[in-house]
């Protein structure tokens, strides 16, 4: 289907420019009018494949699908129907792929598809979770507050996701520079220092000896040492592809020293908001239970899921295999049982979500306060030993030519 570049104005003269994909310009003339707008003049385009044939590549991006989100749950609130609302967003839309993605959307929904049933031939922007939830909200009649609710739960955990891979990522980028310093000086630096001594008669001292011979092997063992790490490497990734390996390597992520409980923490805001939002969507707490094990990007708690699934088909409750789970604390599973209790399990939910959201937060800013000093500390540390392997016997040295 080819793409036209418009110019167009509307009933009060304003002049608009624009790209539509549709069949002919008879059809873009005619869409426009309905959108109340009066063409001017048109020119064809490349068509969606070979304007961008690296498109499909690409993922949108999680702000642009929240800025969808409101942008058509405030025009379908104020009364513009979903076909309406569609062919505004179109011309609004400046990300190139969800453009096309909405345009194909429009066009099936226009077909006679339910959104929902459009939404889900893009699983790759719109996943189970976003599908079921409009389904949710086309059934009860609300989808403009399931809109609302979506923006809202995918704006929180992009949010918290970004927060822990910033955490994460500073001191693994100090890290990486202090091994790199590391690594010059003792392969570059010190074995220089080390002829000059040895050419001076200077007797090497034990501390200089043993970074000495830490060096030797990198430089003469590289080959291996690179060969030990791809393989390691490479057996940890194929036992991380198996499901008993990801169970393990994901629960064992839980009990990495500083970053474990951080790690749990934001785990558990992830499985209680998704929960929690689908619920209070009308969403079947099966079909709930289905779709956050399927979201969930630790197998351990993916696990747990599933013994909750399992549990409450056979009339079992949430609490109890969060409480057996040896994951969740037992303030979770105490809340939940309160919920489920009191019948307002998804109002509970959303609450332990926030107050892990918010325990995500303090430890982040509790993590940067003191990884950055401890990191200084023990890189000056490192260095210091290695500055002192070639101190030393510069002081001999220096005794040497005083005799």
């Amino acid at each position: 289907m080819p793409i036209y570049k418009y110019k167009a104005r509307d009933r009060d003269g304003l002049a608009i420019s624009g790209e539509l994909e549709v069949d002919n310009e008879d059809m873009l003339a005619k869409k426009l009018d309905r959108m109340g707008y009066i063409l001017t003049s048109v020119k064809e385009t490349d068509s969606l494949l070979g304007k961008d044939i690296f498109e499909s590549f690409r993922k949108v991006k999680s702000k642009n699908i929240v800025e969808f989100s409101v942008e058509l749950s405030t025009l379908i609130e104020a009364g513009v129907p979903l076909l309406g609302g569609l062919e505004v967003l179109m011309e609004q839309i400046e990300d190139k792929l969800l453009k096309n993605i909405i345009t194909q959307v429009h066009k099936d929904v226009s077909g006679g598809m339910s959104f929902s049933e459009a939404l889900s031939k893009h699983k790759k922007t719109f996943p189970n979770l976003y599908v079921s939830m409009i389904r949710a909200g086309e059934a009860t009649g609300e989808l403009d507050t399931i809109l609302k609710s979506l923006a809202i739960f995918l704006e929180v955990n992009e949010n918290n996701r970004s927060k822990v891979k910033a955490a994460m990522m500073y001191p693994m980028a100090m890290f990486g520079v202090s091994f790199l310093v590391v690594i010059f000086l003792i392969v570059v630096v010190l074995p220089n220092f080390v002829e000059i001594f040895k050419s001076a008669g200077v007797k090497l001292p034990l501390p200089t000896r043993i970074v000495l011979g830490f060096s030797d092997i990198l430089i003469t063992k590289w080959i291996y040492i690179i060969l030990l790490i791809s393989g390691s490497i490479y057996g940890l990734v194929r036992y991380y592809k198996t499901d008993k390996g990801r169970y393990y390597i994901d629960l064992l992520k839980f009990k990495i020293p500083i970053f474990g409980n951080l790690t749990k923490k934001s785990e558990i805001a992830m499985f209680t908001r998704t929960f929690g939002t689908l619920i209070k969507s009308s969403v079947p707490i099966l079909q709930a239970l289905d779709i956050v094990k399927n979201t969930a990007k630790n197998k351990a708690i993916s696990v747990v899921i599933e013994n909750i699934r399992n549990s409450v088909r056979q009339g079992g409750s949430v609490s109890e295999q969060l409480e057996i789970s040896g994951i969740f604390p037992k303030l979770v599973s105490k809340m939940v049982s309160v919920g489920e209790d009191s019948g307002a399990l998804d109002k509970m939910l959303v609450k332990i979500a926030d107050f892990y959201d918010t325990e995500v937060e303090n430890s982040i800013k509790g993590l940067t306060s003191i990884l950055e000093p401890v990191m200084i500390v023990g890189m000056g540390l490192v260095i210091g030993v290695i500055v002192l392997s070639v101190m030393l016997p510069m002081f001999d040295m220096m005794q040497v030519a005083r005799r």
